[in-house]
């Protein structure tokens, strides 16, 4: 994960040099349409932060925003993985509980992030290390490119939720060529100013796409 968070690192440090969009230019999308998620979290009532009876807090794809700096198809489709996943495995009026979920990830990813944020994962090296709430990097689980995969398990139970994300389901692969260009060009300083709107409407387009028409099949969630 430290790769992965020193890459988004780099990019943003070098698109912060080129200089900062308008923000009037970009129609921006009510990321409220993702819902919330609600979850317990025992540190919360230990150390008298929440309500000492309840400690429950409420995540919007906002807030995983303000933590990732950013908000993108990735990021947005993995506040939905997890939300489906943890509704699957905690059903019925069941409030999840923040630090009781195990995830294996098939790739250190936006989605993989997002969720171990939600859930409060730490990342562990070996497998057989994994405490209740350890986040393990199996390379194992990779398929095709542009597939996400993550186990999430109950430490409690040991029930256990595939879920997987289909990129070029959201995002037409000829559109992801076209997409990844611009941002090299962008990062690299040679991009106008237009260049830069068109990337980050493009960006919102998409996350929209996610929150409001997700395709069919782009996010599948089953019990294993």
């Amino acid at each position: 994960m430290k790769n992965y968070k020193l890459t988004l690192l780099l990019i943003m440090n070098m698109i912060l040099g080129t200089g900062t969009l308008q923000s009037q230019s970009i129609d921006r999308v009510d990321y409220e349409l993702a819902g919330r998620i609600e979850l317990q979290e025992p540190l919360a009532q230990l150390t008298g932060y929440g309500d000492p009876l309840g400690s429950i807090l409420s995540f919007g794809l906002n807030d995983v925003g303000l933590y990732a700096g950013h908000i993108c198809v990735g990021i947005s489709s993995g506040f939905l993985l997890t939300k489906q996943a943890l509704e699957a495995l905690y059903p019925g009026d069941e409030i999840p509980v923040r630090g009781q979920v195990r995830i294996w990830a098939s790739e250190e990813s936006d989605p993989s992030e997002v969720a171990s944020y939600l859930l409060r994962c730490r990342l562990v090296d070996r497998p057989d290390e994994m405490p209740a709430n350890g986040l393990y990097i199996d390379e194992s689980m990779q398929t095709q490119q542009g597939e996400i995969h993550l186990i999430f398990e109950r430490s409690d139970t040991g029930k256990r939720v595939l879920a997987s994300f289909y990129k070029h389901r959201v995002v037409e692969v000829s559109k992801q060529k076209e997409m990844k260009s611009l941002k090299r060009k962008i990062i690299e300083g040679q991009a106008s100013e237009e260049e830069r709107i068109r990337f980050a409407q493009n960006v919102q387009n998409m996350v929209k796409k996610v929150l409001t028409q997700l395709p069919e099949g782009a996010i599948v969630t089953e019990a294993l």
